[in-house]
């Protein structure tokens, strides 16, 4: 009997996250700097290494100055999360290197946005939950597969993440083949961290 009780209870409790209705969110975060942006506790990051005539090597860290997230939820899933990052926003903290990556690498002239989008469903519970996005970038989509941290804090749930990709397999253009002297890394690290309510 104790089972059976069990089994009720457990059910009713994920009928309920399942079936009330969801509603539609938006959040936008604005930094006015490169050194605001990089100070936030919510924030887009992308760490990469560039050189120069192939021999000296630096490493930055670029964020995303504004960006923003739509989702939806009915206070149990999140599901639809999507983070639209202006290309004109990305910063790398060298005016120079960020031209190079606004205007080569990422065509800013015809694409003004980067898209990453979650379908879902995601329930809002403590621990790691691997999830598959789309990512579109210069009109190209390409997929990504990782996995999500999720804490409560403060009533809010904090989602982060930080995953390896290569330039190519997410469509991003690399300047040393038609310039011949400075060229990015092929390999970066993505990393994001954010608090949404439900």
């Amino acid at each position: 009997m104790r089972y059976l009780i069990f089994i009720i209870i457990f059910t009713s409790v994920n009928a309920i996250g399942s079936t009330l209705n969801f509603n539609d969110k938006e959040q936008i975060f604005n930094y006015s700097s490169y050194h605001e942006a990089s100070k936030s506790g919510s924030y887009v990051r992308f760490d990469m290494n560039s050189s120069l005539l192939g021999f000296i090597t630096a490493h930055f860290s670029g964020y995303a100055k504004n960006f923003k997230l739509n989702w939806m939820s009915n206070g149990y899933v999140v599901k639809d999360l999507q983070i639209i990052i202006p290309v004109q926003f990305m910063d790398t903290d060298k005016d120079s290197r960020t031209e190079e990556m606004q205007v080569d690498c990422l065509e800013f002239s015809k694409f003004k946005n980067i898209t990453v989008k979650i379908n879902g469903p995601i329930e809002l519970k403590k621990g790691k939950v691997p999830v598959v996005a789309t990512a579109t970038i210069r009109g190209k989509e390409s997929t990504l597969k990782f996995k999500l941290t999720l804490e409560k804090l403060l009533g809010q749930w904090q989602v982060s993440s930080q995953l390896p990709v290569r330039l190519s397999d997410i469509n991003i253009l690399n300047p040393t083949i038609a310039k011949g002297l400075a060229s990015f890394d092929e390999n970066v690290r993505i990393l994001f961290n954010f608090r949404i309510k439900n």
